[in-house]
This record gives structure tokens, sequence and C-alpha cells, in this order.
């Protein structure tokens, strides 16, 4: 019988896209079906539409919100108050995980409030560049 959870550990502490979900249950008829119900048995956990991470049943360990911030809307950085707490440059904790991209800017809650321990937020600032 295949074993999900051993398939998943392989893809440990990074988010995984829909297409390596489908990738692992290529073995089932109804695959979305399947997704469904890893969800709501707490095995995967639903970041936004089509990106997912282990479940809080799996004893895997999740992604960082910093990783998962630069799969949320690529190409992006980390920057502004979350790379400073990250690195420890300011004492302040910080709640929203805050990229910049090229691209149009975006406010995310996730879907699963099991992805983070604390209230958290992604927040996607669009920037421009002038010459």
């Amino acid at each position: 019988m295949y074993n999900f959870r051993d398939s998943l550990s392989a893809y440990a502490e990074e988010p995984l896209p829909r297409q390596v979900i489908l990738d692992l249950l290529k073995n089932y008829k109804r695959p979305n079906d399947k997704i469904n119900e890893l969800i709501k048995e707490g095995l995967l956990s639903n970041v936004i539409r089509g990106l997912y991470v282990p479940g809080p049943n799996l004893k895997i360990t999740s992604p960082e919100n910093l990783l998962v911030a630069n799969h949320l809307r690529g190409p992006s950085y980390i920057s502004l108050e979350s790379a400073l707490s990250y690195w420890k440059l300011i004492p302040e904790k910080v709640y929203e995980t805050i990229s910049v991209t090229m691209k149009t800017g975006k406010n995310i809650a996730p879907l699963s409030a099991g992805l983070c321990t604390s209230a958290c937020r992604f927040l996607i600032i669009h920037t421009e560049f002038k010459s």
C-alpha cells in the first residue's frame, strides 16, 4: 500500500505546489478528492490555492514563513522589517512577512491557521525601478 507520509517526508521543510502533490498521488483515480481528504485529516495544510505545507498531524517540520513568502508571488525577496528581524537587527517581533516584487502587490492571510504559530500575514509590496 502506498504511504503518503513517507513520500511527503522527502519534501520536509518546503512548500509544495499542487503539481508535486499530484505527482505523489499519481496512483489515485481522483487525486483532488484525496487532497481534500488529506487536508481534513490534518496531513496537509493549504496556504493558498495550489500551495500546501505538511499538516499539523504529520511529524514533519513545516517550512519557515520566509520560504513560504517567496513561493507566494515570485520573483520576490524578503525585505523591510521581516529581513531586519530575521537578522536580529531590530529587537521587535515582526508579525508580517513582507516581500517586495516587481509584480502587483497583495495582502495574503494564510488559509491554514496552523501555518503560523502566532498571528501573521504575508504582505507583498509592488515596487518600480525607474532610471
